[in-house]
């Protein structure tokens, strides 16, 4: 199940994207907990460079996430990719590649709700869903 952006519904269906900044991400205890290691893991940011930042937050009892990205080195987009990779699945930017409108009720509405998916790309013989949550799956 890949993991993506999972922007505000009603949006996508009027086809007024969001902005960049509207992209939602959900992290669980888990993942903020072992965010060193994901990002480790993404080789997205230089280990020194996350030494660093990661000592600062520490020090200073912020959140490491808030740190990277108030100080521009960490994308909410990159950290989607980062904790993709963590989780060995395919990430997915619904802002570049938003679903068809009749994908979005495809699913039943407890499952959309509990597990912030929608399908993603159908065919023949499979159905492809993005979940906001992966860890939830």
């Amino acid at each position: 199940m890949p993991l993506g952006h999972l922007p505000k519904i009603n949006s996508l269906l009027q086809n007024d994207a969001p902005k960049n900044e509207d992209k939602v991400i959900y992290l669980t205890k888990n993942e903020i907990d072992n965010l060193d290691k994901i990002l480790s893991k993404s080789k997205l940011i230089e280990s020194s460079i996350l030494s660093e930042v990661t000592n600062e937050a520490q020090s200073k009892k912020e959140s490491l996430l808030d740190l990277l990205i108030d100080k521009k080195i960490l994308s909410k987009e990159d950290l989607g990719k980062a904790i993709a990779k963590y989780y060995d699945i395919d990430y997915v930017n619904l802002l570049d590649n938003p679903p068809e409108k009749e994908d979005f009720y495809k699913l039943p509405y407890p499952f959309r709700k509990s597990y912030s998916a929608i399908i993603y790309k159908e065919s023949q013989n499979s159905l492809n869903i993005v979940t906001a949550n992966p860890s939830s799956t």
